[in-house]
């Protein structure tokens, strides 16, 4: 009796616990029939005890798991008697209205009188599973934004960029596809700039959007989101038909704003639900994306407005450099330092002043203190000379016109600019203006002369003349003088009068050059055949009372033999009356000068020589030969003898060259071809 007591007050107190148990307690037997449900289970699954003891432990269960619990029924059954504990599992229950939810089940098989049953005790894990959810969902948005963050700032293109976050979200949120635009202008509308997931197949944006047309540029015209776990009842989804057939449930789109003014669309497709929590994550990431466009926007501003300025620097003909309160670069642009024989990077941090501007155009040392450009950036104010120069990396000069403007900012003076220009062609053209100035001073009053001589000499020649006949009358007439004398008198008169008459004929010719070329005529070359030794000839018959003079002889050498040459003997005349008229004086009593000749080895060049057994030539002289800075070493003499000499020759095509060494005597050596090819040369033709 008290044993039967015992037993009863025992199943009750079971049945208090079992019954009064939140978690399910479902006891069943090898058939899976349910032999027992406490209020638990009711609670968990929706079934009374009355409507599911004796039913299939298959009903609380989702379809999936049939094959699997009958297996399971089968192998436990097999493992003969005892009791046997299996290890709590995580499932899916079935609810009485078809609801799954996870639930976590320690089963465990019994066997008492010979009859097995089982005992399993449920747990709804739907609120850890749900927390465990949010927990992973915020993990990886953690996770997604911190790697939007560091993609953002990395130093990459806006589009590498772009396509960063693209794969972060694919990666991170298990996304089906993304994709970013910008919105450049109105006109030019919304360009794709990154997408990832789906194929390309899955969206014909690869190109632009127009603003306010289809579903993203409506989002960028409304400038608010569109979100919806509903793709397939939500006709404002972009692409909805290819998102249905894709198996998308959610999407969400975000106008990238700044200041309410879009720069872009953000949007985002997924096969799962998307929580308001992602959303609102979605959204902060969207307003971090949008802050990066319009921060490479404004450094892209930035930038072409440098690079605008620096090209205006660079294509500016001027040199400009910057200086601080210390006088140092800071600034150069590259045709300053082109001028000054430098690299930018050379001058970047130096002292100007001691680099470029430290000798004074005389030579003489510039003290910094007493420097124009030092004193205006001392003192802030603005300065102008166009009459110093600046010194080159190689030693050299230049002239420049430069201007310093001083630099404030809020007020206080930080430095100043230097603007140079380099002056040299205005320093030449004005020198070559004074002299044009001056020449043309001079082209007057050659005209005015050449005029007067041209008259003076024709009572000259009249006189000439008259005089020869006077002789000859008069010769005729003396009675004293022997026939000898009289032959030798006569002879040496003819040939002064002849020598004056030729003389006067040929300074009547030049001044009618003179005066051509005063009136802008030129004076054309006039090639024939010509014998060099007559021309030579020509030149000692005028020469010879002025060298006999001096008490110079004139010789020739090896003329005779030249074949005749393509020329104009008067130019010819001028060049070799220049240098022998400028060897005689030159050349001491007793002393010789002498034109030679030959053929030259190539055959088609005649040589000449003229030498003179003088004193030899200073090299100040010597160097500055033919040209227009030749120096006289005679009284009264002008120079240009030699540039005449070198027009002619350059006339003829051919070259002249001096030897000249202290008392050993001058050699002139001229190459002319013996047929010349014609051009024009450079200067005034004698």
């Amino acid at each position: 009796m008290k044993l039967t007591q015992k037993l009863t007050a025992s199943e009750e107190r079971f049945q208090s616990v079992v019954q009064t148990a939140t978690d399910a307690i479902i006891l069943w037997d090898e058939h899976g029939t349910i032999l027992c449900w406490n209020k638990g289970a009711h609670t968990m699954f929706g079934y009374a005890a009355e409507e599911i003891v004796g039913k299939s432990l298959i009903l609380i269960m989702p379809a999936r798991y049939h094959e699997a619990h009958h297996y399971g029924m089968e192998r436990v059954g097999i493992e003969g008697e005892g009791q046997t504990i299996v290890k709590t599992v995580e499932l899916h229950g079935l609810r009485k209205n078809g609801e799954e939810f996870p639930i976590e089940m320690a089963p465990s098989k019994s066997i008492l009188r010979e009859e097995i049953f089982y005992c399993g005790i449920i747990r709804d894990i739907s609120d850890r599973k749900q927390a465990e959810r949010v927990l992973e969902e915020r993990n990886r948005l953690l996770a997604f934004e911190v790697e939007v963050g560091q993609v953002l700032n990395c130093d990459q293109t806006l589009s590498v960029r772009l396509q960063g976050c693209a794969d972060s979200f694919i990666s991170h949120l298990d996304g089906a596809w993304a994709g970013f635009w910008t919105m450049h202008s109105l006109e030019e509308g919304l360009e794709l700039q990154a997408s990832a997931g789906l194929s390309t197949r899955f969206t014909r944006w690869n190109d632009s959007v127009p603003f306010g047309h289809s579903q993203i540029g409506q989002i960028a015209f409304e400038k608010r989101p569109h979100l919806t776990n509903a793709i397939f009842r939500d006709p404002g989804v972009p692409e909805q038909a290819r998102a249905i057939r894709e198996g998308l449930m959610a999407f969400a789109g975000y106008p990238l704003l700044v200041n309410q003014e879009v720069v872009g669309v953000m949007a985002v497709f997924s096969r799962h639900f998307l929580t308001s929590f992602t959303w609102h994550s979605l959204g902060l990431v969207a307003d971090r994306i949008a802050t990066a466009i319009e921060r490479e926007r404004v450094m892209e501003a930035h930038q072409d407005l440098a690079r605008h300025y620096a090209r205006i620097l660079a294509a500016s003909g001027e040199g400009i450099y910057e200086l601080d309160r210390e006088g140092k670069t800071t600034f150069v642009n590259p045709a300053g330092a082109l001028m000054l024989g430098y690299t930018v990077e050379e001058l970047i941090g130096e002292p100007m002043h001691e680099l470029i501007h430290h000798t004074k155009p005389d030579g003489s040392r510039y003290p910094r203190e007493a420097c124009p450009i030092y004193a205006a950036l001392k003192e802030g104010r603005v300065y102008h000379d166009d009459t110093e120069g600046l010194w080159r990396k190689n030693g050299t000069s230049f002239p420049v016109d430069y201007y310093i403007s001083p630099i404030r900012e809020n007020g206080i003076l930080i430095g100043a600019v230097v603007t140079f220009k380099d002056i040299s062609e205005r320093v030449r053209m004005i020198a070559e203006l004074v002299e044009e100035t001056k020449l043309a001073g001079v082209t007057v009053m050659l005209g005015d002369i050449a005029h007067d001589i041209k008259n003076m000499l024709m009572p000259v020649l009249n006189g000439a003349k008259l005089l020869d006949d006077d002789l000859q009358e008069l010769f005729a007439k003396l009675p004293d003088v022997t026939p000898k004398e009289l032959s030798a008198s006569r002879k040496f008169s003819r040939e002064a009068v002849d020598m004056i008459v030729k003389n006067a004929r040929r300074i009547q010719g030049r001044m009618r050059e003179i005066a051509d070329t005063v009136k802008g005529i030129s004076s054309p070359l006039r090639f024939a055949p010509c014998q060099i030794a007559e021309v030579v000839e020509g030149v000692f018959g005028i020469l010879r009372f002025y060298a006999t003079e001096m008490k110079v002889s004139l010789h020739t050498q090896g003329l005779d033999v030249l074949p005749p040459i393509q020329a104009d003997e008067n130019r010819l005349f001028n060049a070799l009356y220049n240098l022998v008229n400028n060897a005689i004086p030159e050349t001491p009593a007793g002393g010789s000068v002498t034109i030679g000749g030959s053929v030259g080895l190539d055959g088609r060049t005649v040589v000449l020589t003229v030498a003179d057994t003088g004193g030899g030539m200073p090299p100040e002289i010597r160097d500055k030969l033919f040209t227009k800075e030749a120096i006289s070493g005679k009284a009264g003499g002008t120079g240009l003898g030699t540039k005449i000499v070198k027009d002619v020759v350059d006339a003829h095509s051919g070259t002249v060259s001096v030897h000249s060494e202290p008392r050993k005597g001058t050699i002139f050596t001229i190459q002319l071809p013996i047929t010349p090819q014609i051009s024009k040369p450079e200067g005034i033709l004698p």
